[in-house]
């Protein structure tokens, strides 16, 4: 038998459990939206640009949108 056999182990309190969930949604939640915010400005003018490639595909006499 082990020594450490005879060890009982404390289930953590509902407060602690809690906690831990909440900081853990709030850790995600900031990088989440940092990284929306930080991508945001690219994706915004790589759409610009697909959509002016599209008009100017269906459209090739046109010189401007």
């Amino acid at each position: 038998m082990a020594a450490g056999a005879n060890r009982e182990t404390v289930a953590p309190s509902s407060l602690r459990l809690v906690l831990t969930l909440a900081i853990a949604g709030l850790v995600s939640g900031i990088a989440i939206i940092g990284i929306y915010e930080s991508t945001l400005p690219t994706i915004t003018a790589n759409k610009a640009r697909e959509l002016r490639e599209a008009v100017f595909k269906v459209l090739p006499g046109v010189s401007q949108m």
